[in-house]
């Protein structure tokens, strides 16, 4: 669905060093498509970067952030807008609560009790012990959890384990079953992991791409299938231990999620509906078959004993 909706974006009088959109649509066209690994650099410069801001450290947050709301406002005046609003949106009501009255007081978004020299001053009320807290009123299709690993500390790291499913109908609102509510059971389709320390590391990702129970690990260059504990207990983070045939050492996880991906049940069927070539643009096709067709003349050009002459007599039949 998402793919689709990019696909939909104008794009036949753009350059895709200057276009974000186009850059996508490429990228994607020739993951679907080519049998050899491929750049991202073309998406990295169509942002605007130069060499330098490509090796930047970056956050995965801010950078999907900075990606959706591009895409997004792209998508306005065309067949899929409010399509990425749609899959990734949902609504939140925040309060604070004192425990006694139970009364609902203001919208703050936190999720913990105010109590000692932290009361809450109700009006009416004085200084009470409060609970704030944000429940959830409508869960987007896919579910971006980003888990804030934003404090680092050298004797520490929080171990964080995350399920293969979930069920999130606790936290609606309605804290029960609504006739008008799908199920809120989601299937974890994406993991996101940081590898390396807080001045340096590398990013890679563990995907489900279909409804079928298989996870692959998206690394660079290089696709393979992954296992359930290089998804799951690999990636939790905190410590691990080394051991030997005489000591044993503990030591920081080196890879901890970053970000998680999950897929509501109910529309896992729309979200994961395979792409075909009806869906891509034909001047895309057409664009990227005759870059193809340029690039395998130019390479056969500088195997020794080439012909022109020969390769134009071929074409011509």
């Amino acid at each position: 669905m998402y793919r689709k909706a990019v696909y939909q974006i104008p794009t036949e009088n753009e350059h895709p060093k200057n276009s974000i959109a186009l850059a996508l649509q490429r990228l994607f066209y020739n993951l679907q498509f080519s049998n050899t690994a491929v750049s991202t650099t073309e998406l990295s410069q169509s942002f605007g970067w130069d060499s330098y801001d490509l090796f930047m450290q970056r956050d995965i947050q801010e950078f999907n952030r900075f990606l959706q709301e591009n895409v997004e406002e792209k998508v306005i005046d065309t067949p899929a807008e409010g399509t990425i609003k749609t899959i990734i949106l949902g609504k939140i009501k925040s309060y604070i609560r004192i425990p006694k009255s139970e009364r609902v007081i203001q919208g703050l978004h936190t999720g913990r009790y105010t109590k000692n020299e932290n009361k809450y001053m109700a009006e009416g009320h004085g200084l009470q012990d409060a609970k704030k807290g944000v429940v959830f009123k409508t869960f987007p299709p896919v579910l971006q959890i980003p888990l804030k690993r934003f404090e680092y500390n050298m004797t520490k790291d929080t171990r964080v384990k995350f399920p293969p499913e979930i069920d999130l109908q606790p936290y609606h609102i309605s804290r029960g079953p609504q006739n008008s509510q799908k199920s809120l059971k989601y299937i974890l389709h994406g993991v996101l992991v940081h590898s390396g320390s807080i001045n340096s590391g590398h990013y890679f990702a563990f995907v489900r791409p279909t409804a079928e129970d298989k996870r692959f690990q998206f690394n660079d260059d290089r696709v393979t299938p992954a296992t359930f504990d290089e998804v799951f207990e690999d990636n939790y983070g905190g410590r691990s231990t080394c051991a030997n045939y005489a000591t044993s050492t503990i030591k920081m996880k080196e890879t901890n999620a970053y970000m998680l991906v999950y897929i509501q049940k109910p529309f896992q069927r729309s979200i994961l509906k395979p792409v075909t070539l009806k869906d891509i643009p034909h001047h895309l096709i057409q664009r990227i078959e005759q870059e193809n067709r340029e690039n395998n003349d130019r390479n056969q050009a500088m195997v020794p004993g080439h012909s022109r002459k020969g390769q134009r007599k071929f074409k011509a039949y």
